[in-house]
């Protein structure tokens, strides 16, 4: 979970533009360390012709994630 006040502070890495689809970012920000990954599936179906996600996990800022 994510407050508000820190969801401020990260949203444009985890909202990203399209040149970071598919590619993993880890942020360390405010004593958590986010890794994630953003995707694009593009279909007409989909509002705006695409369904965007990102596909995050929140970790302790100590954690090792490699």
């Amino acid at each position: 979970f994510l407050s508000k006040d820190v969801f401020d502070v990260v949203h444009v890495f985890i909202i990203t533009k399209p040149q970071l689809y598919q590619k993993l970012i880890t942020v360390n920000a405010v004593s958590l360390q986010i890794l994630g990954c953003p995707q694009s599936i593009e279909d007409k179906k989909y509002k705006r012709n695409a369904l965007l996600f990102n596909f995050g996990l929140v970790f302790d800022p100590n954690a090792d994630t490699t």
